[in-house]
């Protein structure tokens, strides 16, 4: 929803398997990383809260 406070962490959470996951990093500037194979071949996305939108 615009104008909401998003928290990246609780929305891309669940993505997460356990601490230990290799896949899912969160920095300390609030942007996650996420790796995962597409039929492409690996690939890797960083969502970050940018000026109140997602960046991806």
């Amino acid at each position: 929803m615009p104008g909401t406070p998003l928290d990246l962490g609780l929305v891309l959470g669940p993505l997460r398997r356990g601490p230990g996951d290799p896949t899912f990093r969160a920095t300390p500037d609030g942007s996650v990383w996420r790796t995962c194979r597409t039929p492409a071949g690996p690939g890797t996305l960083r969502v970050a809260l940018r000026d109140g939108a997602v960046r991806g």
